[in-house]
């Protein structure tokens, strides 16, 4: 039987996400209790806000181990938006500040052109270019997904990057798998039935 826990450290649309997952399984639960996090046969780390918050909150409810010890069982992971970030080994996010370091790559600012045009934060819907991997997000290796976020993961493996879209010609790592771990900086949960099929395609994992 599945047990989906969503981990609680007190930032991120957590109801949305919970909403979104109880679509395809009854068994959801927002937790920050270790046992319950490490008993887990799915984790989903959501997060909205700075990276150093994140990390702080983590180790202060000592959900950093936790994650550190599932991570390395090798069952399915969702990262969504900072809940990918954290995963990473530092942030240059408000100083530089060292992460779980379960994926080695360093998460920094997205910087712009002085001439261009876009915008940061990058807010909104932009399309993702897709390699295979164990999660199929569109047949045409093309998908529409909701951003928001000033910074960005670069890890050091270039060959867990599964998509990325183009911002001022430069592509920024947007779904990232590493085994069992998905990470998405974009937002499945308000990204519509594409966004609900990669969660789908999770929970069969």
């Amino acid at each position: 039987m599945k047990k989906i826990v969503i981990v609680d450290y007190g930032l991120g649309n957590i109801l949305s996400v919970k909403n979104a997952l109880m679509l395809f399984e009854e068994s959801v639960f927002i937790s920050s209790n270790n046992e319950e996090i490490e008993s887990a046969t799915h984790l989903v780390v959501p997060g909205v806000g700075s990276f150093n918050e994140g990390i702080k909150n983590l180790k202060n409810r000592k959900l950093d181990l936790s994650i550190q010890k599932y991570f390395k069982s090798n069952k399915p992971i969702l990262g969504i938006c900072l809940g990918l970030q954290l995963f990473f080994s530092s942030s240059e996010e408000f100083g530089n500040h060292n992460g779980l370091d379960l994926i080695k790559g360093k998460v920094v600012k997205i910087k712009k052109n002085i001439e261009s045009l876009e915008k940061i934060p990058v807010i909104g819907w932009k399309d993702l270019q897709l390699d295979d991997s164990i999660i199929h997000l569109d047949k045409r290796n093309q998908a529409t997904f909701y951003f928001d976020h000033s910074f960005m993961v670069k890890p050091d493996n270039l060959e867990s990057i599964k998509g990325y879209y183009i911002f001022d010609k430069i592509k920024i790592p947007s779904f990232i798998v590493h085994n069992k771990f998905i990470g998405c900086q974009f937002h499945p949960e308000k990204s519509g039935e594409i966004g609900l099929n990669l969660i789908r395609q999770f929970l069969k994992l």
